[in-house]
């Protein structure tokens, strides 16, 4: 080390030499920071999405034949949890709903549509009503006097929002969606207004229409209409036409 300082002083003309690359070092390490920190930011903005245990539900509502084939009309729905864990306001704008089909595939996207009534379950004597997404119920919010029960999508730094979500299609033979011990295996999207998505998986148990119209009063009345089945193809079909 001596020997390098005499070195050094011997031939001032390579301080300027070094104090280079000290400054291009600390330059580097402090971009590597900076790299690291900013991925870590990328990483806390990650929307944390989660199926509330022992919600999500599929009900048959029809069976017809067309041609010898049998179509069948099915609704999906489940109560979604989603953390933001970031500094910063996250919005939600949309949501999909993908399932695996008979062939083993992903379906088509389905997006939601509103609740014919607030979901709910009877605990006791009383009942449990639940939020959902982008969908006010002004009797409930008078009701709950909650001008917040239905949740908008806008989740502030640090905290989280929970609502229900509902999915109607209707698909024929391998575009059914596969069922194996009455289970259904889906995938539910949500995407911010940058478009990042954001997805968690699960699976939906079958219900009955007995207990479903408890649970969603008048989810019957969807039976027929047309207004109620909304695939990705299906809407794009009509923009065509």
């Amino acid at each position: 080390m001596e020997k390098i300082l005499i070195f050094i002083e011997s031939h001032p003309e390579l301080n300027k030499i070094i104090f280079f690359v000290i400054g291009i070092l600390i330059v580097w390490i402090s971009g590597f920071f900076k790299l690291i920190n900013l991925y870590i930011g990328k990483l806390d903005t990650k929307l944390r999405l989660e199926i509330v245990k022992g919600t999500a539900r599929y009900l048959y509502l029809k069976e017809y034949p067309v041609d010898n084939t049998s179509h069948k009309r099915f609704a999906i729905w489940l109560n979604l949890t989603i953390a933001n864990p970031s500094d910063k306001l996250v919005s939600v704008k949309s949501f999909e709903l993908q399932f695996i089909n008979k062939i083993g595939r992903l379906s088509d996207r389905l997006f939601p549509i509103t609740f014919p009534n607030v979901p709910r379950i009877n605990v006791g004597n009383s009942i449990k009503l639940f939020p959902v997404f982008f969908s006010r119920f002004l009797e409930m919010e008078k009701y709950t006097n909650n001008e917040l029960f239905s949740p908008d999508g806008k989740i502030l730094s640090g905290d989280l929002q929970t609502g229900y979500l509902l999915f109607m299609e209707e698909y024929k033979e391998n575009l059914l969606p596969k069922i194996e011990n009455e289970l259904m295996k889906i995938k539910i999207t949500c995407i911010d207004i940058k478009g990042k998505k954001f997805s968690v998986t699960g699976t939906a148990k079958r219900i009955q229409l007995d207990e479903a119209k408890r649970t969603v009063p008048g989810i019957d009345s969807y039976v027929d209409e047309e207004k109620y089945l909304v695939s990705a193809n299906r809407l794009e079909g009509l923009t065509n036409s």
